[in-house]
């Protein structure tokens, strides 16, 4: 692989990390906050909705919130944990 396919591998790594990681903050915020109506609840919903809304879409009509957060959580972390081994598989030592 050359270089621009390893570079665009680790960007894939390192951006579905970060996602990774505001999916999470956002599940502990609403465990933690019940109020719907909570700024911070909205502040998150608004910052992952770009990761939500494509999984709401492949979910059958209905599916609760927390369907769709979960499953967006293990979609992200299956690209996360793919693009962690094919690097590991690419690049040696």
């Amino acid at each position: 692989m050359d270089d621009v396919g390893l570079r665009l591998l680790f960007l894939v790594r390192f951006i579905s990390f970060l996602a990774l990681c505001y999916l999470v903050l956002e599940a502990a915020v609403c465990a933690i906050i019940k109020k719907p109506e909570s700024k911070i609840r909205g502040f998150f919903a608004i910052i992952t909705s770009p990761l939500t809304r494509p999984v709401r879409a492949a979910l059958p009509p209905g599916a609760s919130p927390e369907t769709v957060r979960y499953t967006a959580i293990v979609s992200v972390f299956a690209v996360w944990t793919a693009s962690m081994l094919l690097l590991r598989f690419l690049v040696p030592g």
